[in-house]
């Protein structure tokens, strides 16, 4: 996190994974600062499609007689300690939290997930991701290491290598699954919404960043990411 801050490492999309089967449990707490741009009041919450949970505590949508699934900032960034603390000593154990729970019932594949408190604001600022569904049974490693993606423990999944979502794994799967295989996945994120910079949107507008509107790139866009297979 202190390199994403400051600008040495681009923020790597958050990536849940789970099998046909499995019950993702999540919970979540913010760290989100109030200023201008949310008039000084941000919240955020967890909304999934397409899985199947529990609409009125796992929605992560306010409205009808849902009960409320989106939490106000607890946390802040110590630079110091290089990690996140308390909001404020008052808060303690009352720190707002909510937790999720999605049933994959289905082979999915990608399911999309994101804020749903203010979208205007958090959107652009990429609060969102995906779960995706694998086959029953699968599992997962680093494509360069070969180890393992998730930590386990008593047959539970309780958090991922280096502690984030990665996009890029190498699936195994029994044969006796629907696909019959085992892959290497790739998945990626992008807001059209967003403005292009650097290296960390990837460009949709079939047009060269920079190249005037209408006129065809001559060679391919610099700022869209090439996948290492």
């Amino acid at each position: 996190m202190p390199d994403v801050l400051a600008g040495r490492k681009p923020a790597e999309p958050l990536v849940l994974r789970a099998n046909v089967g499995d019950v993702v449990g999540i919970t979540l707490r913010s760290a989100l600062v109030d200023q201008s741009e949310n008039k000084f009041y941000t919240k955020v919450g967890i909304h999934t499609h397409l899985v199947q949970y529990d609409v009125q505590s796992s929605d992560g949508a306010v409205g009808g007689l849902n009960y409320e699934t989106s939490v106000r900032p607890s946390l802040r960034w110590d630079a110091a300690a290089g990690k996140l603390v308390p909001l404020s000593d008052q808060i303690g154990e009352f720190e707002e939290q909510v937790h999720y729970r999605w049933w994959c019932d289905v082979e999915l594949g990608t399911v999309y997930f994101h804020d749903h408190s203010r979208l205007r604001e958090s959107l652009p600022h990429g609060l969102f991701g995906a779960t995706i569904v694998e086959p029953e049974g699968a599992n997962y490693t680093n494509p360069v290491t070969g180890k393992p993606l998730y930590h386990s423990r008593d047959g539970r999944v309780t958090g991922s290598v280096g502690g984030h979502g990665l996009a890029v794994a190498d699936i195994w799967v029994d044969k006796g699954n629907s696909t019959g295989r085992s892959f290497r996945e790739f998945v990626t994120l992008f807001d059209d919404s967003n403005q292009i910079h650097d290296k960390y949107t990837i460009n949709l507008r079939m047009r060269a960043a920079g190249a005037p509107s209408g006129k065809a790139p001559r060679q391919r866009d610099r700022t869209a990411p090439l996948r290492r297979s």
